[in-house]
């Protein structure tokens, strides 16, 4: 009996044995293959992998990638005042260029664009048309959803280059009455669709007198339907 119990005893002890050499000899296999690529004792080896993501946390994404979008629009715009003025069709045509990301839902871009404005008018004995050239500067700050959904909102000055006067089949040049500097809130809503176009509808209220009239202030409106384009750089 005592000899069985030795012999069992002798036999779990074995197994026991080679399991612990075993386990010692994985570990020490382990030990000796470098996980974590060759060391140096004074510069260690980062891996790729924990390199990359190092340079994810420590240098976010905050430049917009390289894109430029082509403008069109066709707009109606008005000159609100103490003077009933009507909506002309007038046309915007510009680039859009994204310069910075904040967040991954929010950007900033900047635009440049010609817009033809003005106002038709009447009086009891005549009636005409105010042209107004201006190229504007928009900067607007735009947020917009994984579908392609945006909205957007910023600030738009602007320098007048023209302004003629048209009635009767008389041109007059109206610059001296104008004032040159112009600044809006441009507000919109729009889709990015898949294929690199755009649409967007922007309402464009205007915040300065345009006139030089001390006794009216007159200030611009305009809505604009504008498409879009992107060209992305390789």
């Amino acid at each position: 009996m005592k000899k069985k119990v030795c012999l069992l005893i002798l036999a779990v002890a074995t197994v026991l044995i080679a399991q612990s050499c075993h386990f010692f000899s994985h570990n020490l296999t382990r030990s000796e293959t470098p996980s974590e690529g060759p060391r140096d004792m004074g510069n260690p080896v980062i891996p790729a992998e924990r390199d990359a993501e190092v340079r994810v946390i420590e240098q976010p994404a905050t430049i917009q990638n390289a894109t430029v979008s082509a403008l069109l629009g066709a707009q109606k715009s008005s000159i609100l005042g103490s003077e009933s003025w009507k909506d002309p069709v007038g046309f915007q045509v510009g680039a859009i260029v994204p310069v910075l990301n904040i967040g991954k839902s929010m950007s900033l871009r900047v635009e440049a664009n010609l817009s033809m404005q003005g106002a038709r008018w009447e009086y009891p004995d005549l009636d005409g048309r105010t042209n107004l050239l201006y190229i504007n500067a928009p900067l607007v700050v735009r947020y917009q959803t994984t579908s392609g959904l945006f909205g957007e909102a910023g600030l738009q000055p602007g320098l007048l280059l023209s302004a003629k006067d048209k009635y009767e089949g008389t041109k007059d040049n109206y610059m001296d009455h104008m004032n040159k500097f112009d600044l809006s809130i441009p507000l919109g809503v729009g889709y990015e669709f898949k294929n690199n176009f755009g649409v967007g509808l922007r309402v464009i209220p205007g915040l300065t007198d345009i006139t030089k009239d001390e006794d009216e202030k007159d200030s611009n409106f305009v809505v604009v339907l504008r498409g879009t384009y992107t060209f992305l750089k390789k």
